[in-house]
């Protein structure tokens, strides 16, 4: 065996994502949420279910055992907002049927709808994300999700009151004007919550009859969502397309830009774990 083979699996690290987009999580390592919302971004990229579910579970434990105060900190910062309500709209149309009363129990979304006016003057792509991940609730067709985005809706209506129309939020610099695009997304969402609609009529509109796969494709292509060579060394991203990237093909579970670069990983301790992950899946 190589010198390089002998490599310990725990020094290569974010197997399956050479990095995280978001800086704010690199600079507090020591908070643990930011690890989870790490490994819930990996195991949706990768489409590993299991791991998927333990993160959620550990998200869910760390809620519960944490003061509100706290999770408002973590929600301070702009661009990790944005990161987060990414990650939830993924594991939405991801689980769906199976984990979304999961997610929606872990309250993550509260503190964030807290700040929905202060959004409104500051960030469009915010409230963009936002009326996103109400859009995925609604698919999910459950009472629970359906009844989350009404309350999501009704706090959005109240910013977008009339005493609000005069503000910045209403230009054509910041998008949010009557008859632009966003504008136009919110009022659809809107209509489509009526009162005599069910959460499984809603969820059908949305939907136009899609599969969950089909969803989950049209939500990768967004720009704002990057997949990463998972050779630490190489950390090749850059929005580049999704077909871009080739899967291992013994474990299914992390991508690789270059043979290159697979065989790097692979030296340097992948082997060892791709074993684990291919019997883990024929177990």
């Amino acid at each position: 065996m190589s010198e390089r083979a002998t490599v310990k699996l725990e020094e290569v690290k974010n197997i399956g994502d050479a990095g995280d987009s978001c800086l704010d999580a690199q600079k507090t390592p020591e908070e643990p949420v930011c690890e989870m919302l790490k490994n819930i971004k990996v195991a949706l990229n990768c489409g590993d279910r299991q791991s998927l579910k333990v993160a959620l579970g550990k998200l869910e434990i760390w809620k519960n055992g944490r003061d509100d105060q706290s999770v408002h900190d973590y929600w301070r910062n702009e661009e990790v907002c944005f990161k987060a309500l990414v990650i939830i709209n993924k594991m939405l149309l991801v689980c769906r049927e199976k984990f979304s009363a999961c997610i929606i129990a872990t309250s993550v979304l509260d503190p964030l709808l807290e700040k929905v006016h202060h959004w409104l003057l500051v960030s469009m792509r915010l409230v963009n994300m936002l009326l996103e991940v109400v859009k995925s609730l609604l698919m999910c067709g459950q009472d629970e999700a359906f009844n989350y985005a009404i309350q999501i809706i009704s706090k959005l209506s109240d910013s977008l009151g009339s005493e609000h129309k005069e503000s910045a939020a209403f230009t054509e610099e910041n998008q949010l004007y009557s008859g632009s695009h966003l504008f136009i997304f919110y009022e659809r969402l809107v209509k489509s919550i009526g009162p005599d609609t069910n959460c499984h009529e809603c969820a059908l509109y949305w939907t136009h009859g899609r599969s969950i796969k089909d969803l989950l494709c049209e939500c990768l292509d967004q720009p704002y969502l990057f997949i990463y060579c998972s050779w630490p060394q190489c950390g090749v991203h850059n929005g580049m397309p999704q077909t871009f990237f080739h899967k291992c093909g013994a474990c299914l579970f992390v991508r690789y830009c270059s043979r290159q670069c697979q065989i790097n990983h692979w030296e340097a301790g992948h082997n060892l774990r791709c074993k684990a992950l291919a019997n883990r899946k024929s177990d």
